[in-house]
């Protein structure tokens, strides 16, 4: 447990660093609000209680592994702590889970979903296959358990961050500021653009407990750029568009799980 004061220090530093990001993104929501009827809630609880459910997001990843936890290499347990706080916000706090995107996509998005599906799996293993396992899932370790690491990264990421970023932030923040925009047959709101640049600099920040250390980690290469940019948008559409998570936390899962899965099947990580 002696890490465990260090942990949430590094958290709550993570945590503000992502916040400060987008407070520009929460000023223009504040201020063209009042033109807006649609935003049923209180716009400055609501901000309250999200800000206090990101520093609690944060500080889950943080906290020290207990019991069959310690002998993994990837953090379940973190991962497990926040998809379990997603939930009970969504069932237990505001008891919505069909807006919040807990259930099947809604009628008429239900064969573009098939086929989203489809594409994704097909264009992720031909990029795979013609690039690298590493090119969705990071730089992964050569040492990491090749099955633990599949299993881990076609479950827990997707599920997690797409409960967390793209049902708790993306929707209570267009309900607290409405849906303003409309593109396509599809209405937009702030919750997209500020879900989007926190699931992007959750990425990018990082910070180390035990010696504390800040530091960011950009893609270096515009390829690298452009994929994390098309990953997020594409996200964000599938959630919007069918009304459900389900598409992607799917987008993410083969995303993040197509690499390893390959190279398991080639018999390791090569190289």
């Amino acid at each position: 447990m002696t890490n465990l004061l260090p942990g949430i220090l590094a958290a709550l530093i993570k945590g503000t660093i992502e916040l400060l990001i987008v407070v520009p993104f929460i000023a223009i929501a504040f201020w063209r609000r009042r033109l807006d009827e649609e935003a049923p809630l209180s716009p400055l609880k609501g901000i309250a209680f999200l800000v206090i459910l990101c520093f609690l997001n944060t500080i889950l990843m943080y906290l020290p592994r207990v019991g069959p936890f310690q002998s993994l290499y990837w953090h379940w347990q973190g991962k497990l702590l926040g998809i379990m706080l997603s939930l009970l916000f969504i069932f237990a706090v505001v008891k919505m889970p069909s807006l919040y995107g807990i259930r099947l996509p809604i009628p008429g998005s239900r064969v573009v979903t098939l086929i989203a599906i489809a594409g994704c799996v097909v264009s992720c293993t031909a990029v795979v296959l013609l690039i690298g396992p590493g090119v969705f899932s990071g730089s992964i370790s050569r040492k990491a358990p090749i099955i633990e690491t599949a299993l881990f990264l076609w479950f827990m990421p997707g599920i997690d961050e797409e409960l967390f970023y793209r049902c708790v932030i993306l929707t209570t923040v267009d309900r607290l500021f409405g849906q303003r925009w409309k593109i396509g047959s599809l209405r937009i709101g702030w919750g997209a653009p500020i879900s989007l640049m926190l699931f992007w600099f959750a990425h990018f920040v990082r910070v180390t407990g035990t010696p504390l250390q800040i530091y960011f980690v950009f893609p270096r290469h515009p390829f690298d750029i452009a994929l994390m940019i098309i990953v997020g948008c594409l996200l964000t559409w599938g959630r919007v568009r069918t009304g459900s998570v389900l598409l992607s936390v799917i987008f993410h899962g083969v995303g993040s799980g197509i690499g390893p899965t390959i190279a398991l099947l080639r018999g390791g990580w090569g190289g």
